[in-house]
């Protein structure tokens, strides 16, 4: 028996078809990527008939904007955020952070895999970019609600855990938790640093 792929649950708007052929996509995109997505193939995956594509999308192009803003969305609405709703104090949300980054690494690669790949489609796609911006000002959002930062240093957060991510999915070697967790920290130390500092300067025309 194969390893299950988790595989986002997206959300379209229409007819059950129409749906239907949109989580046939992103199953496609997630197991092989963009050049595994045809009519011809997103029909079969569905079970539906060979002009079902045609009749609910104009286009593959049209097809795969919807499958883009779906995708997006679903990471946005993603439960396992809602984990660390109930997680208080700033080093437990720390260590909650990085225990939600060990345990998607490896169970939710081929997803991420799928998303880094649709994030470089969409460089090159001006009309796709909204969808990932979209993304990411939720996600810089979500960090800074989590961890109380600021939105800089919550890009940075940010670019820590997709950088690790990355080199999981291209090396196939997980990182150091430990590395992973006093990098984290000294992000988060350097912002809290940098406000003290700040507060504890002494106002123009002091001294």
């Amino acid at each position: 028996m194969g390893v299950k792929v988790f595989v986002p649950r997206v959300t379209v708007s229409g007819p059950e078809r129409r749906q239907r052929l949109v989580e046939a996509t992103v199953r496609l995109i997630v197991r092989g990527g963009l050049t595994a997505v045809s009519h011809r193939t997103v029909s079969e995956e569905a079970g539906l008939p060979a002009t079902a594509t045609t009749y609910y999308f104009s286009s593959l192009d049209t097809l795969l904007s919807v499958t883009f803003r779906a995708y997006f969305e679903s990471f946005i609405h993603d439960s396992h955020g809602q984990l660390f709703s109930a997680v208080s104090g700033r080093a437990q949300r720390v260590d909650a952070v990085v225990d939600g980054f060990y345990d998607l690494v490896e169970s939710r690669s081929e997803a991420y895999r799928a998303l880094f790949e649709l994030q470089l489609v969409a460089s090159r796609r001006p009309e796709l970019r909204g969808y990932s911006g979209i993304y990411w000002e939720r996600q810089i959002q979500s960090v800074q609600d989590l961890l109380g930062l600021p939105a800089a240093s919550a890009r940075a957060v940010i670019a820590l855990f997709d950088g690790y991510l990355v080199a999981f999915l291209s090396t196939g070697a997980v990182p150091d938790r430990g590395d992973f967790l006093r990098l984290l920290e000294a992000l988060i130390d350097a912002e809290t640093g940098e406000a003290e500092n700040v507060s504890a300067s002494p106002g123009p025309g002091a001294g």
